[in-house]
């Protein structure tokens, strides 16, 4: 069984108005501060946003750590009835990994923490933190400790993680188009019903 899972669905939509009122503690009404930090790269309302990089053999030449060969990485908004603040982002995010066959793929949520725009695992597998780029209108995304890309939690597939000690722990990621997202999910089923499951969390 894939990682997120109707699980992980429930406790993001069961959770939402709980984290809302701890992370915010504002009234209806109120801006979202936080989404400014990105510099609007979140999505809000409706929709979802794609963020995606594919890596060229001259570039993984010249970073010899690096397993990840494309990135794509979807985010989309939760919104807590009765606000218009955004405590939670679930995410979906896809790779393809040097060596390797297959797609692997992982989802769950961001929230802001600390200061910092996290995207997690469940079960204590980990995060990626993403923060605007100094320049362009992509993500910069940065590898904490480790991430799990597929089993564990409940997934009976082969455990599969990204580590910041022996991976390149730093990727910039460009704005695309979803069609761009979409395709990329599709080389999994499991993964393209996730992402439609994501899309509908509104």
């Amino acid at each position: 069984m894939p990682a997120f899972t109707a699980r992980t669905t429930q406790r993001l939509r069961a959770g939402s108005l709980l984290l809302g009122l701890a992370l915010w503690g504002g009234a209806p009404g109120a801006s979202a501060e936080p989404v400014d930090d990105l510099g609007r790269r979140l999505p809000i309302e409706s929709g979802m946003k794609c963020y995606s990089q594919a890596y060229d053999k001259a570039h993984l030449a010249a970073h010899p750590k690096q397993r990840i060969t494309s990135i794509a990485l979807v985010i989309a908004p939760m919104i807590v009835q009765g606000h218009d603040r955004y405590p939670a982002w679930p995410y979906l995010f896809a790779t393809r990994l040097k060596g390797e066959k297959g797609l692997f793929w992982q989802g769950g949520q961001c929230e802001f923490e600390g200061g910092e725009f996290n995207c997690s695992v469940d079960c204590d597998g980990g995060h990626v933190t993403l923060a605007a780029p100094e320049a362009g209108p992509g993500l910069h995304m940065e590898l904490r400790k480790t991430f799990v890309l597929q089993g564990g939690c409940g997934d009976r597939r082969k455990v599969v993680y990204l580590s910041r000690t022996i991976e390149e722990p730093s990727y910039t990621l460009e704005a695309s188009d979803m069609k761009m997202c979409r395709s990329a999910f599709r080389a999994s089923r499991k993964a393209s019903e996730a992402l439609r499951e994501i899309g509908g969390m509104r």
